[in-house]
């Protein structure tokens, strides 16, 4: 599976350092909710990868609004 890289181009997209480590963690528990027996562990884990998901599109929020407001206030 590839992984996303964070490069200067990439700034400019919503996501965030801490985002995408965010995403790689709910994918990791995903990953492991996939190969799990117990359905109430597959559950939990998932709910778990759901939580880490909204936590990176939180965080994206904040730094689009930074973003938005930090380009207004450089006029």
């Amino acid at each position: 599976m590839g992984q996303m890289n964070w490069t200067p181009q990439a700034e400019s997209s919503t996501f965030t350092r801490a985002s995408l480590e965010y995403r790689r963690k709910a994918s990791a528990l995903s990953q492991r909710a996939s190969v799990e027996g117990d359905v109430r562990k597959v559950r939990a884990l998932l709910q778990l990868a759901i939580s880490w998901i909204q936590v990176a599109e939180n965080e994206e929020l904040m730094a689009s609004e930074y973003r938005a407001n930090a380009h207004m206030h450089s006029f």
